[in-house]
């Protein structure tokens, strides 16, 4: 059945883990621009506990719907006192039965035990996630020594670290999020061209200025600058828990000032002070880099699955395309050379 929003804020709260990007106000930001539209759905357990899957709809003709859809963060289930592997189990079997062509879903990495068992096609994932139980002072027990020393260093350089929750800070964070897009690019032996058109098609500042919009003083923007130059920027957003979901840096000045390791554990600080529980870091995949610099923040690795219910294998048509056309551009690449 259909959610109200009264019963949806409602579980959301009394969710333990739940998230932001699984509230009413994300769910606004992400229908915004016109491409999804809200197909969110509430069950209830044999007791009437309240169970909530927060879901778009691809606008169209095809039906596709996500929880969330890609590039806008974690869904999943809500539900009161938090959510049980016989919810997942009852929920995925309810929308195996529905007469959609594909249903993704991209849970809470934390549960990744509870959907081990959920119906469908499952794509193993690995982010990493804070637990701030200990509050501050336990968390900077629980940072690597380097990353106490890179603290101190960017404090002492003077590095000076801006919060934003308007979308002010927004084109700086921009302009250090395509000095990144241009490094990605290159790591993963990608045309620049190509990396800059995934980003103005799925994260163009106009869907962050939605965001911070919608979700108000919810959505931090944080700035790092040395002698007035940005150095260093991520966005989190925070609810019942705190997902740091965005982050760019000019990767000289970052590495000379030590300014994303200052600017980390500002925000950390930040969602300690507000009394939340788990700080996501977001999805690592396979870097040994990347897992390396959260783990220095006391992270810890969720291995969980993003589960598919499929009615024509879209996954396996979607892989096979995207590897034809990474082929075809290190093809032209090569060719440019010659």
């Amino acid at each position: 059945m259909n959610v109200s929003l009264q019963d949806w804020r409602a579980v959301l709260a009394s969710d333990p883990e739940a998230m932001p990007t699984q509230s009413p106000e994300f769910m606004e930001a992400i229908c915004g621009d016109g491409r999804w539209r809200d197909a969110s759905r509430m069950y209830a357990d044999e007791r009437g506990r309240r169970i909530v899957l927060p879901m778009v709809r691809r606008a169209g003709m095809v039906t596709i719907e996500a929880s969330n859809p890609p590039r806008w963060g974690f869904g999943g289930l809500l539900a009161e006192g938090g959510v049980r592997q016989t919810d997942v189990d009852a929920v995925t079997r309810e929308l195996a039965a529905r007469p959609v062509l594909r249903q993704s879903i991209r849970p809470n990495p934390i549960q990744g035990e509870r959907w081990k068992t959920a119906h469908g096609l499952h794509l193993a994932r690995r982010a990493h996630v804070v637990d701030l139980a200990g509050g501050e002072g336990g968390l900077w027990s629980d940072v690597s020594k380097t990353t106490r020393r890179n603290v101190r260093k960017a404090e002492r350089a003077g590095v000076e670290i801006e919060c934003d929750t308007t979308g002010r800070l927004l084109p700086l964070f921009f302009r250090l999020f395509e000095l990144s897009r241009v490094r990605w690019a290159e790591q993963q032996h990608e045309p620049v061209w190509m990396s800059q058109w995934r980003t103005r098609r799925h994260d163009p500042i106009e869907k962050w200025q939605r965001i911070a919009r919608d979700l108000g003083g919810s959505c931090r923007i944080w700035i790092a600058s040395y002698r007035g130059e940005p150095a260093a920027g991520m966005i989190v957003l925070h609810g019942v828990s705190a997902h740091d979901t965005r982050g760019a840096i000019d990767k000289q000045l970052a590495a000379a000032t030590q300014a994303n390791y200052l600017l980390q554990w500002r925000a950390m600080q930040a969602a300690c002070a507000e009394g939340i529980r788990w700080y996501h870091m977001g999805e690592s995949g396979t870097s040994a880099r990347i897992s390396y610099f959260k783990e220095r923040f006391g992270a810890k690795p969720f291995e969980f699955d993003e589960v598919r219910i499929e009615r024509l294998p879209l996954s396996k048509i979607d892989h096979a395309a995207r590897s034809v056309v990474k082929r075809l551009a290190r093809f032209e690449d090569a060719a440019t050379e010659l």
